[in-house]
């Protein structure tokens, strides 16, 4: 696997606001963004996004989280101890949806894969 390329990443200015999840995933998972880069401010088919922070798990109802655009996507998922740690995860859009260019999710998955909904949505506030 190559090794991927953070200079050609920019900062980029967002907004995160809670997902779509149930209470009890909410509650035992809490996450705080530090940064928010990308190759640019639009999700972009081709593009690099990497999402760092920390994160509280109070207990093992979630696994991992991945970064997703609204279409379909590829990236490094980050699996979760209980208690904190560091978050890092990317996304590499294949498919954007239509009208949805401005959106990455961080997705829930439980220690039996399911999916969890969705944590924090990211709203870029790029160009």
């Amino acid at each position: 696997m190559a090794r991927r390329d953070d200079s050609k990443l920019g900062m980029l200015r967002y907004s995160a606001t809670d997902g779509d999840c149930d209470a009890a995933c909410k509650d035992a998972l809490q996450i705080k963004l530090t940064e928010v880069l990308g190759t640019s401010g639009h999700v972009v088919v081709g593009g690099l996004y990497l999402v760092r922070g920390k994160y509280w798990l109070k207990e093992p109802l979630v696994q991992s989280v991945v970064l997703a655009g609204i279409g379909r996507t590829t990236g490094k998922m980050a699996r979760l101890l209980v208690g904190e740690g560091n978050l890092e995860i990317t996304a590499e859009p294949q498919e954007v949806a239509v009208g949805r260019d401005k959106e990455l999710d961080i997705v829930m998955t439980s220690p039996a894969r399911k999916d969890l909904g969705v944590r924090l949505r990211i709203e870029l506030r790029g160009e």
